[in-house]
């Protein structure tokens, strides 16, 4: 546009392409930042309770972990299921050799299973698996060894 009369600048940008200079594939190195990421079993009391407040806020034995930026979450319901599943990952499934991505799997395929119904549809909405992984983030409390890939 020039003083809103349009212009054919096609060739003009054909030309500006063909002399730009691209730098050569071959001479690339892969880039790959994937890490493993190991969480470590967290010592939990006998009466270990989990609790949700609202859309923003789990409770794990009084150590809260903010969820308030996850906006995916849409019921309070889902909050307090990622509280449970969070219990039953750590008393059952982190043994401090699996990743934190195999932890979240296992979760995904007992709950695809109906093994975890009572634990998950108790509570009304089902998280998805992105959201568990958010709240195994958030957590201050566990210790989560990071370890590159090799």
């Amino acid at each position: 546009m020039d003083q809103y009369v349009p212009l054919d600048i096609t060739e003009k940008a054909k030309n500006a392409a063909k002399a730009y200079v691209f730098r050569e594939k071959e001479n690339l190195q892969p880039f790959d930042c994937r890490s493993v990421r190991i969480p470590h079993r967290v010592k939990e009391s006998e009466r270990s309770k989990v609790r949700s407040r609202g859309m923003d806020t789990i409770s794990v034995d009084r150590q809260d972990i903010d969820m308030r930026y996850v906006e995916q979450l849409v019921d309070p319901e889902q909050l307090a299921a990622i509280g449970q599943l969070l219990k039953l990952a750590n008393r059952e499934i982190v043994d401090d050799s699996r990743t934190l991505t195999e932890v979240v799997d296992v979760l995904e395929d007992r709950m695809n299973a109906g093994a975890l119904d009572e634990t998950v549809r108790g509570h009304g909405a089902r998280p998805r698996k992105q959201e568990i992984l958010a709240a195994f983030n958030r957590q201050r409390f566990q210790k989560i060894t990071p370890d590159r890939k090799q």
